[in-house]
């Protein structure tokens, strides 16, 4: 969300100029849309394999038996998303 608000930040003046007519309010709003969904799915999409990878080198170094369910890792994944 902090990557979402520095993007919208950053481009504050664009914004600012592209804003008199109505269509741009709706280009610009599903720009941002667009922009948060895909942010979204691909942190989710680091975060599902990178805690994989982890617990399993985890499971490796430590001896231990890990389970990883489909579930689970949905339910991490849609989280992800319904942040952004």
């Amino acid at each position: 969300m902090n990557i979402m608000l520095a993007a919208i930040l950053e481009r504050t003046r664009e914004i600012a100029s592209a804003v008199p007519s109505a269509l741009a309010v709706w280009i610009i709003i599903r720009q941002f849309v667009i922009e948060a969904v895909l942010i979204s799915f691909a942190g989710g999409l680091i975060g599902v394999i990178l805690g994989f990878v982890m617990s399993q080198l985890i499971a490796w170094l430590a001896g231990w038996s890990t389970v990883v369910t489909i579930g689970s890792i949905l339910l991490a994944f849609c989280v992800s998303i319904s942040v952004g």
